[in-house]
């Protein structure tokens, strides 16, 4: 009995030590952050506290007026809770509090999508990716009449924090797709940041990245870095682009401005659209002078150029990124091209939807 006694208190000793050197970790002051983050934590709710207005909004939904129409992720730990709060590993059940490194730049990615025999296959690839990039916000679009079941709960399922499921049909045969949707996806993106009141969340917002991105591409998360440098508009390398190995800028050792760009196919703006980010800002004014994508522009670079003209800067003041434009971290795939849509392969592509 003795021998027992003494080995029970050896045990709770010991899971009090590694408790408490367990807290000591991840909820000490005196993290690596600290020092260099003070000014953001200033004047906010200490650690383990959760502000009412937080709460409200867990249960309410993200823009009031709106969940008919849209639908939004409503995971505990996504949108819309503040950015800087996290489930803390010190409280049980978990309470949220501040992150130790906030800051990180915003990412608004939108991305059309339509049916085809491909697309589960292509949003899985492309959310499994994109999930492993913080502070992103994905805006999917989907081409059809009303939102689809079966595209919902791929979000839901994905690793993706923060996104909205919107739709908008195109109306009329126009020569490009996407670019109504594209355009969905801007006015939701811009009424969301104008709507939001707190001030910290929405400052974060107005200093974000908007980045055009197709669901049937393959992404490296270097890029996602990249995007995050992009002052006004920054361009890098895409890769497999119309028949080409990639298409990049050319930068001029001496100035470091654009002068060229590979392959020159007479546009203004040769850039496909997953070769450039732009800063949100030029999106949030209300005006009938805001940028938007034309669906009635020629397809071959005519859709990017009659875009990227909106915003009055000369190609050589666009920011070469990605090394100078000499590093690849997005390539067309285009697995339709690939897949036989006869029904066999459609079932097998949809096994699971």
């Amino acid at each position: 009995v003795p021998v027992v006694a003494m080995m029970l208190s050896l045990f709770f000793l010991s899971l009090l030590a590694f408790s408490y050197a367990y807290r000591m970790k991840y909820c000490g002051v005196s993290d690596e952050c600290t020092s260099n983050d003070q000014g953001w934590h200033a004047g906010r709710p200490q650690r383990g506290e959760i502000p009412q207005d937080i709460v409200q909004k867990i249960r309410q939904p993200f823009i009031p007026g709106l969940a008919r129409k849209y639908q939004h992720s409503n995971s505990y730990s996504l949108a819309p809770i503040h950015w800087w709060y996290e489930p803390s590993p010190c409280h049980f059940p978990p309470v949220l509090v501040p992150v130790r490194c906030p800051g990180v730049r915003w990412l608004f990615v939108i991305t059309p999508t339509y049916s085809r025999v491909t697309q589960r296959l292509d949003l899985v690839r492309f959310t499994n990716t994109i999930g492993h990039v913080e502070n992103l916000h994905l805006t999917l679009v989907e081409d059809a009449e009303r939102p689809s079941k079966r595209i919902e709960r791929l979000l839901h399922d994905s690793p993706v924090s923060h996104w909205s499921h919107l739709h908008f049909p195109t109306a009329g045969q126009y020569r490009v797709k996407g670019a109504e949707q594209r355009n969905a996806a801007l006015d939701y993106i811009r009424h969301m940041i104008n709507s939001e009141t707190d001030t910290y969340l929405r400052e974060a917002y107005e200093a974000g990245v908007v980045y055009f991105a197709d669901d049937d591409n393959a992404y490296d998360l270097q890029l996602f870095a990249e995007i995050r440098k992009v002052k006004r508009i920054g361009v890098w390398p895409v890769g497999s682009v119309s028949g080409f190995l990639f298409q990049r800028c050319v930068v001029d050792a001496r100035t470091g401005k654009i002068r060229d760009y590979i392959p020159w196919r007479g546009a203004r703006y040769p850039i496909d659209t997953s070769g450039f980010g732009i800063h949100v800002g030029f999106f949030l004014p209300y005006s009938s002078n805001a940028p938007r994508w034309d669906p009635n522009s020629e397809k071959r670079f005519g859709l990017e150029t009659d875009f990227l003209t909106q915003f009055g800067l000369p190609l050589s003041d666009f920011e070469p990124l990605a090394s100078n434009c000499t590093e690849v971290n997005v390539w067309h795939v285009r697995t339709d091209h690939h897949v036989s849509s006869d029904g066999l392969m459609r079932q097998l592509v949809n096994f699971n939807a």
